[in-house]
């Protein structure tokens, strides 16, 4: 009779552990989804998530909208953001604002998406304070306008979103609503550029001649 290797035992008894009825640990459920085993994890912050976790409900959103561990479901993952959200978690009002703002598994309406940004944004997020930037200067839901956008901008670049800081470099750039400024653009580019922006590399190689930072 053939023998069946001990890792693949090992393999099948920890995938199937949480259905067994065996609880397993946060560490171990984080180790399971290193090791891209996300039906142990899902199922690990689904139980964390229904006994009121607020940090597990937002992870078991992701979990859902990403599709990982359990067939992807956006209308799921909108229930536990807002589950999440309605507790305070500030990942996860930016992630139902997200979809309010896109209109995923909800209507779009920039007027709730807005609401749920602010609430994450005063708890110090920086996606959502760079998103408020964005409906700013888009004029989504809010009046367009590139000096508000600037505020909230440099509010995510100051906390390290490099999306902020890749945009401030542009606007100051192009000179959108503001005076032309390559030094105050290439600044920007620069810190975009070190958290490994692509695009604002190589807007830091076109851009450096012209600051005398870098003679």
């Amino acid at each position: 009779m053939r023998k069946i290797p001990c890792c693949f035992i090992l393999f099948f008894v920890v995938l199937l552990l949480p259905f067994a009825g065996f609880a397993i640990t946060l560490e171990q459920a984080l180790e399971a989804y290193r090791q891209h085993n996300y039906p142990v994890a899902f199922s690990y912050f689904l139980q964390q998530a229904e006994k009121g976790d607020v940090k597990a409900q937002n992870v078991v959103g992701l979990f859902y909208n990403e599709g990982l561990g359990t067939p992807k479901n956006t209308k799921k993952a909108f229930h536990w953001y807002k589950k999440a959200s309605l507790n305070g978690n500030a990942s996860a009002q930016n992630n139902l604002a997200s979809m309010y703002h896109h209109g995923i598994a909800t209507p779009r309406n920039y007027r709730k998406a807005l609401y749920w940004y602010r609430k994450s944004a005063r708890q110090g997020n920086a996606d959502a304070l760079n998103n408020i930037a964005r409906m700013y200067e888009l004029g989504q839901g809010v009046r367009k306008s590139t000096r508000n956008a600037i505020v909230w901008h440099r509010r995510a670049a100051k906390k390290g979103n490099v999306y902020s800081q890749f945009r401030l470099g542009a606007i100051f750039e192009l000179g959108k609503g503001v005076a032309k400024n390559k030094e105050k653009a290439l600044y920007w580019y620069s810190l975009a550029a070190e958290r490994g922006h692509k695009l604002a590399k190589q807007k830091v190689l076109l851009l450096k001649p012209y600051s005398e930072l870098f003679k």
